[in-house]
């Protein structure tokens, strides 16, 4: 993913752009991106562009504008390529139509004048749709579209509606243990992005309803996610969840920092759990490949005058810690015990088993409860003074960079052993330091009263064996301390505090939560600690627009902007190309979102019947897919996609 160049892509904000950016990153571009300088708002909110994986790097923002054509020449000056996606959408006619064509013909006139005065620009790429290809518009009935063109070059577009093929079919079935935890959440939405199919394993807890919409609401879950329940409690109760799976992710481990129960039935549960979890892997014939999960603990404490940094071949000495008189004995005993005991059963049966070993994992979290890696790693923001001599001396990874190398540990054909995987190593005085200018709104104490904090010897880690594999890290402190991550949490702790302290009151249900009473009450129920269920009439959508949906092209998102890096990349692409992958009527839609999505109030086709419209005759994407372009997805994709991220964003 080295040397790909630079490219700026117009206008990064819209729907197709910020995709496109997304992609790009992926793909190892550094990419400029443009956005409208709006001063009487203040700072855009463009988190989601300066969030995404690479963008902390290799992302820019600049800004610009169509009405000032000569705004462009800094973002795409030095650029290799360009990604004319700007454009004034004008639907709402709010403009003279004269106005807006102005404003389109010099802003685009003037990116292209930005490229030739660059000297550095090979080609531009212009997004534009099909209402430019349409040949004849009597009746309203809109052309199909061709993309021959693109195809001849050699784009493909991977899905058709009777064929829909998944987005990097063929990754196998796995299973993640304790899939509602922190690691193994984040890990299962991963592993899903990928194309894997996961079965995951919870804690039933008898008489009480687990919420873990968490986990059926990830993108793809509905069809690639399946929920087991298991306990190591009951070491038999894995085998259906792994039966028939591939690899497996193992997780799942007894977490009691608080020594609620002694340390003897601690060790127990977790070793004959984990040999259990072993032993439907055997036992499936299906399995080729562990990827256990294991801590620093079985690593870092190794005692005076032992080495200075530990390595796969190091372990823990248990009599060291239990000397050190700290809190947490019965879980790294635990750890050891497990580890030790895994390696000895794999050995004995053949099994191929991977264990990775994490210092303190930091970092965002889709798991509803604060994990307790995060409040340690931010107790100088929260005021946690029992915790700070754990920071004496910290190493430190990313939620993402563990949940990639557990992946990268199943797929790598030649992994074996253990692998340490940490990246950050920071002292508490860095820390204060760090956090104080990061974070200058939250009280972080002084260099000079953490002076007389006192820590325990501890072995550094050196990760040069995952690192000599191929593993990249991809986040260091800035990511994993990030600032949407550090006020997200302090507001969930504060919120955590109060449900503490005054226990949660209930759920409860309002009637027609939009009206003048019930909006008020519901108001009230909220700041006295309900939690509400409130019901909404139905609304069929808004039946003006409904007459664009006659018949209708589309094209999935990711399709698009896979298609405009495969004519940035094609050195025979030329001219215009269409890019469209399905033709559909209101009927076929409506009866296919009915069908689908059965929870939301499609309008009917009775209802449908009277809305008038235009059509749309034929468009060819043939020239796009002569030139060896393929389309991956279908109907399916592309309306689950756009319901899951409108349900992610409030807007269902």
């Amino acid at each position: 993913m080295e040397g790909k160049g630079k490219v700026c892509v117009t206008c990064g904000t819209g729907f197709v752009a910020s995709w496109l950016i997304m992609r790009l990153l992926e793909q190892g571009y550094t990419v400029r991106t443009t956005v409208r300088s709006k001063p009487t708002e203040g700072k855009q909110g463009i988190g989601y562009l300066t969030d995404l994986p690479g963008a902390r790097e290799r992302l820019q923002i600049f800004h610009a504008d169509l009405d000032r054509p000569d705004s462009f020449n800094e973002a795409i000056e030095g650029c290799t390529g360009v990604f004319h996606v700007a454009h004034p959408t004008g639907f709402t006619k709010k403009e003279p139509e004269e106005m807006v064509i102005k404003r389109a013909t010099e802003g685009t006139i003037g990116i292209l004048q930005a490229c030739l005065n660059s000297k550095t620009a090979k080609r531009v790429v212009y997004l534009r749709t099909s209402i430019s290809s349409l040949k004849g518009i009597k009746g309203f009935k809109i052309g199909s579209l061709s993309s021959k063109k693109l195809l001849e070059c050699g784009f493909k577009f991977n899905y058709g509606l009777g064929d829909i093929e998944h987005m990097e079919e063929g990754k196998g079935l796995v299973c993640v243990t304790g899939g509602t935890g922190f690691v193994a959440s984040w890990l299962i939405m991963r592993l899903l992005e990928h194309g894997y199919t996961v079965r995951t394993t919870i804690r039933s807890s008898p008489g009480t309803s687990k919420d873990i919409s968490y986990l059926t609401n990830l993108p793809r879950a509905a069809e690639k996610l399946q929920v087991f329940n298991a306990d190591l409690d009951d070491p038999d109760s894995f085998n259906e969840a792994i039966g028939g799976c591939m690899g497996v992710f193992h997780l799942a481990f007894p977490l009691d920092f608080a020594e609620r129960e002694p340390e003897e039935v601690i060790t127990k549960r977790a070793v004959d759990g984990t040999l259990g979890v072993l032993r439907a892997c055997v036992n499936a014939k299906t399995v080729k490949r562990v990827v256990c999960a294991s801590s620093q603990a079985t690593v870092i404490y190794g005692g005076d005058g032992d080495e200075k940094v530990a390595d796969e071949s190091s372990w823990t000495s248990i009599d060291y810690y239990r000397s050190l008189n700290r809190f947490g004995t019965s879980y790294l005993v635990a750890k050891n015990k497990t580890e030790r005991a895994a390696l000895d059963f794999a050995e004995q049966y053949g099994l191929d088993l991977v264990f990775l070993i994490p210092p303190l994992i930091v970092g965002p979290f889709i798991c509803p409860r604060i994990p307790e890696s995060i409040r340690w790693a931010l107790s100088l923001i929260f005021g946690e003074k029992r915790l700070y001599h754990l920071l004496v001396k910290l190493n430190v990874v990313h939620t993402d960079d563990v949940a990639m190398a557990y992946i990268f540990l199943l797929e790598s054909p030649h992994a074996k052993g253990r692998y340490i995987c940490s990246w950050e190593e920071i002292s508490i005085n860095e820390m204060s330091d760090f956090l104080s200018a990061r974070y200058p709104e939250f009280q972080t104490p002084t260099k000079d009263s953490l002076k007389d904090i006192k820590g325990f010897k501890m072995r550094s880690l050196s990760p040069k064996k995952l690192l000599d594999c191929g593993f990249k890290f991809e986040h260091g402190l800035v990511d994993i301390h990030g600032r949407r991550l550090a006020t997200t949490i302090l507001s969930e702790l504060i919120l955590e505090r109060e449900r503490e302290m005054e226990g949660e009151r209930g759920r409860v249900c309002v009637t027609g939560g939009t009206g003048y009473l019930a909006s008020w009450l519901i108001m009230k129920l909220l700041e006295q600690g309900y939690l509400v269920n409130t019901t909404v009439r139905p609304h069929p959508g808004n039946r003006e627009q409904y007459g664009s949906l006659i018949e209708t092209s589309m094209v999935h998102i990711d399709d698009v902007a896979r298609a405009h890096i495969f004519l940035l990349q094609n050195p025979e692409a030329k001219g215009r190309y269409i890019c469209s992958s399905h033709m559909i009527t209101i009927e076929e839609m409506s009866k296919f979102l009915s069908a689908k999505f059965p929870e939301y109030p499609i309008p009917t086709l009775e209802y449908l019947k009277d809305v008038k419209g235009s059509k749309s005759s034929d468009v060819s994407s043939k020239k796009l897919l002569d030139s060896g372009f393929k389309f991956r997805y279908g109907l399916d994709e592309m309306f689950e996609g756009a319901i899951q991220c409108c349900k992610e964003k409030g807007f269902l």
